[in-house]
C-alpha cells in the first residue's frame, strides 16, 4: 500500500506530510511524525511541518499522538471500552526511542496504551497501528503474513 502521510527514507522524502481531515486514528488531530536526524524526535505534524530542517533520515507520519507534552491526547477517554491490539513509539527522558507492542491477545484502549509511555518517562509518544501489529524478533522465522502498517528495522 502507499503510506497515509510523510514517509521518509535514506534522507529523500517518499510521500509528504498529510496535514487532511479524514476519519480514523491516523487522522485523529493532532496526529504527529517520528523522525531521525541527528537525535530522534516526536511531535505533532502541524509543530513538524513549521520546524523541519529537511535533513531528517528517516520519518514517518502516523496518528493520533498518544503523548504530547507529557499529556494524553484530548480526545482520549480513561475507560474507554475501544480496545484493540496496539504498537507505538515514544522517546523517553534518556532521549532514546522505545517501542512498545501489546501482547497478542491483550487488547487496551489507547488512553491506557497513553499511560504506558508516561510509565516509561516519555513526553511525547505516537500511535503506530491497531489490529495489524506484530513483531519478528527471530529474523530466521518467516513473517506469519504480508499485511501491515509501517516496519521498522531495529539493529546493533
Amino acid at each position: 500500500g502507499i503510506p497515509s502521510g510523510l514517509h521518509t527514507e535514506g534522507g529523500k522524502q517518499l510521500r509528504p506530510i498529510n496535514l487532511a481531515d479524514a476519519p480514523g486514528n491516523f487522522f485523529l488531530k493532532p496526529n504527529g511524525v517520528c523522525a531521525v536526524s541527528d537525535k530522534p524526535h516526536i511531535g505533532t505534524s502541524e509543530a513538524w511541518k513549521s520546524q523541519s530542517d529537511g535533513k531528517e533520515r528517516w520519518a514517518i507520519q502516523s496518528g493520533p499522538m498518544l503523548l504530547i507534552n507529557g499529556k494524553r491526547h484530548p480526545a482520549f477517554r480513561e475507560g474507554s471500552d475501544s480496545k484493540l491490539l496496539r504498537n507505538g513509539v515514544g522517546i523517553d527522558n534518556k532521549g532514546q526511542l522505545v517501542f512498545a507492542i501489546t501482547d497478542k491477545g491483550e487488547m487496551v484502549n489507547l488512553w491506557d496504551f497513553a499511560g504506558l509511555f508516561l510509565q516509561l518517562g516519555c513526553k511525547n509518544a505516537l500511535f503506530l497501528d491497531g489490529d495489524i501489529s506484530k513483531m519478528v524478533t527471530n529474523p530466521d522465522k518467516p513473517v506469519e503474513t504480508n499485511l501491515f502498517g509501517a516496519m521498522f528495522v531495529v539493529t546493533d
